[in-house]
């Protein structure tokens, strides 16, 4: 509001002389005014005209036009949302409720509400950190959001609508008696009915438009509390909740920042010296509102600036109003007090940093000391440190509520035949090769993207390798509880034979490990593996189909992953003439997972998404570019495996692009080496030849 108000007294003053304000100088005054003033302020000067002749000179009103309706228009297209008032649940740890403040019909509509849609890949939180003056996520997930709790789904659809009406978010599920209220879709005109025809991938890129009303299953008196049915999945998993609860060990001295306040807000904010006797909880910060205004001018009087030796600039200045802006951890030196207002001197902590750190810095290289001095006690609080309320805790309860059956239409299940999904024939048979295509419109993905039938001999071998190995139990540990950290890699040793174990940079966006071998041994055994489960079949298929002229089985892995936020779009092969392919084979595969690759177009705009299948593998070549798709099996403490063969018909003009993007810790990255292993496995018009002999994984039992 008053922003919004310096605003027109700004806007009133400048109209009597309007057209002698050049456009570079307004930009200029908006580009140094404060933050929020510059939300108030319209982009051009000229703007103010407009702004008195159709809104009184009101920039509040002018930024939302459509704020004042006639009577009449509200009542040919408006709701009342004032039916209910929140109050103390009659649910006892439910909180608060929503309560009718009129009687309702059996049928009536009690209110209604416009949805948010979200999708699957926005329900985990991340871990936010600031950098250079750019907001920065974790790749990594601590949990899931709590709008979860406030959520509509179904239990085989990745969407969840959020409804933001008043009040709604309080109405409970009865954990006593049946419900007295439903949910369904509005016939208000103003409900885009259009996105329930939508797929899910489709449905998240679009605006909202979705509406929902509560309506009476029977008659309800004014002040009765308004039920809805959470639904059985919910009921079950609150049960379990309950049921499993332990509370973290800390929990008996945990006080919120808010709770603290409003039990010592009337108490001087102790300075760094008294925290030494008297230190607040250790989940809570001294937090101040500021926002430099220095802007590296060594003549600026408003700031005291000195560098010490090491480079480090200290800024000194006295807090004003114009420096109103951000809270931010800050320390506090001192206190001084008089009888009408407190003030303090503090050191301020820069926003990229979740608490105070042991050196205090503030500027975009964490170059700048701030020292403040003469805050108000207004703008000095005591604030939550990040991630440590009740609601970050691991032990919070996290599900959504059950939209009532059938109200989802069938495009947002994850059992629906998306036709931007790849399809694979059903009746693909072991040796049956078949180019990656839409499933509607039959258009292909790329030139090097295929599917090939795999006999299943092939899949339960190369599974009954990793689990008598010991390497399936490793995944396990790895996505789980000893995960390596991005871009690591060790050597460990399975079945008396060396491999190395590594997860891809941070940029995979995934828990994704590779599993492979690290020498000779490991990677002989592996490819004897491959020739007694039929692989020489596959390599046959492969170099006849595409008329090559050699193969060689030459980067050999297992991988496995359970949790993927946007994963890392990449080729395995890159203008190598059609001359090689990633085959990924699945070993594992979750029940009822959404597609879990994805694939795309040319323009690397557009993508499909592919769900893999048992006795089928994937074959990925030349500029074929893909990504894990967005999966989360971590609540079921699941996850997928698959063994990948990279093969390629190796020449002197395409090894080094072959090699580009190598990641094996064996054999290693040389051209000389790999061209003369070129055509080892097969040759056109010879059969093909994979090691043979005993292996490891036999005398393991």
């Amino acid at each position: 509001k008053e922003e919004f108000e310096n605003s027109d007294r700004i806007g009133s003053r400048i109209l009597k002389d309007i057209d002698a304000i050049p456009a570079d100088v307004w930009d200029f005054f908006v580009r140094t005014a404060d933050s929020r003033l510059q939300l108030a302020l319209p982009v051009k000067a000229e703007s103010y005209k407009n702004i008195a002749s159709q809104f009184g000179g009101s920039t509040a009103r002018a930024s939302c036009p459509n704020s004042i309706r006639s009577p009449q228009w509200l009542w040919e297209n408006g709701h009342c949302v004032d039916r209910l008032y929140a109050a103390i649940s009659t649910i006892r740890e439910a909180g608060r409720g929503a309560f009718a403040k009129k009687s309702f019909r059996k049928g009536e509509v009690i209110t209604v509400s416009p949805m948010i849609h979200f999708g699957f890949d926005q329900i985990p939180i991340k871990k936010q950190s600031r950098s250079n003056g750019e907001t920065i996520f974790s790749k990594k997930s601590r949990g899931k959001q709590l709008l979860l709790n406030y959520a509509f789904s179904q239990d085989d659809s990745d969407i969840f609508l959020v409804p933001y009406g008043p009040i709604v978010n309080f109405i409970n599920h009865n954990t006593y008696g049946p419900p007295n209220a439903f949910i369904r879709w509005s016939s208000s005109r103003y409900h885009k009915e259009g996105l329930l025809k939508l797929s899910a991938a489709k449905l998240v890129k679009e605006k909202h438009g979705l509406i929902i009303e509560y309506v009476a299953l029977r008659d309800i008196d004014a002040n009765e509390e308004i039920f809805i049915d959470y639904g059985e999945s919910w009921v079950k998993a609150w049960d379990q909740h309950v049921q499993n609860f332990i509370p973290a060990l800390d929990a008996k001295d945990y006080v919120s920042a808010t709770e603290f306040n409003l039990l010592h807000g009337n108490e001087p904010i102790r300075t760094v010296s008294e925290q030494e006797a008297n230190p607040y909880p250790p989940n809570l910060q001294t937090a101040c509102d500021y926002e430099s205004r220095y802007h590296g001018d060594p003549s600026d009087s408003h700031h005291q600036v000195t560098e010490d030796d090491m480079g480090t600039i200290e800024v000194r200045t006295t807090w004003q109003f114009s420096n109103d802006g951000s809270r931010r951890p800050c320390t506090i030196l001192s206190r001084s007090s008089t009888p009408n207002n407190e003030h303090y001197t503090a050191v301020m902590a820069p926003l990229d940093n979740d608490s105070m750190p042991e050196t205090y810095f503030l500027g975009s290289n964490n170059d700048e000391r701030h020292i403040v001095y003469h805050i108000p006690r207004s703008k000095v609080s005591i604030a939550d440190k990040a991630y440590s309320t009740d609601i970050h805790s691991p032990n919070a309860f996290r599900h959504h509520i059950n939209a009532p059956e059938g109200m989802f239409p069938d495009t947002w299940s994850r059992h629906y035949k998306d036709p931007d999904m790849v399809v694979v024939s059903e009746d693909l048979k072991p040796f049956q090769l078949e180019q990656m295509k839409l499933r509607e419109s039959g258009e292909s993905i790329a030139d090097y993207a295929y599917t090939l039938g795999l006999p299943s001999t092939l899949t339960r071998m190369l599974l009954e390798y990793c689990n008598k190995m010991g390497i399936t139990d490793r995944f396990n540990e790895l996505l789980y509880t000893k995960s390596h950290e991005p871009g690591i890699g060790t050597y460990e040793d399975f079945g008396d034979l060396q491999w190395y174990v590594q997860r891809p940079d941070s940029w995979w966006n995934s828990n994704m490990h590779w599993i492979s071998p690290a020498n000779a041994g490991s990677h002989e055994d592996y490819l004897r593996l491959l020739g007694e489960s039929g692989f020489e079949d596959i390599l046959e298929i492969i170099g006849t189909a595409f008329d090559w002229d050699g193969l060689v089985c030459f980067h050999l892995t297992f991988l496995a992953v359970s949790e993927c936020d946007d994963g890392f779009a990449h080729y395995d092969f890159h203008d190598t003439g059609g001359k090689g392919f990633n085959i990924i084979i699945p070993l594992i595969l979750v029940n009822n997972s959404k597609p879990e690759l994805d694939l795309y177009f040319e323009n690397e705009q557009d993508k499909a998404t592919y769900k893999y299948r048992y006795n089928v593998a994937s074959l990925l070549g030349d500029n074929a570019i893909h990504s894990t798709s967005s999966i989360d099996y971590t609540p079921s403490s699941k996850f997928r495996m698959a063994a990948t063969v990279y093969v390629a018909d190796v020449n002197r003009d395409n090894v080094d692009n072959i090699l580009l993007d190598y990641t094996q810790a064996y054999p290693p990255k040389d051209p000389i080496l790999l061209l003369k292993e070129a055509g080892k496995h097969w040759q056109k018009g010879k059969a093909a030849k994979l090691p043979s002999g005993p292996r490891i994984f036999k005398d393991c039992n």
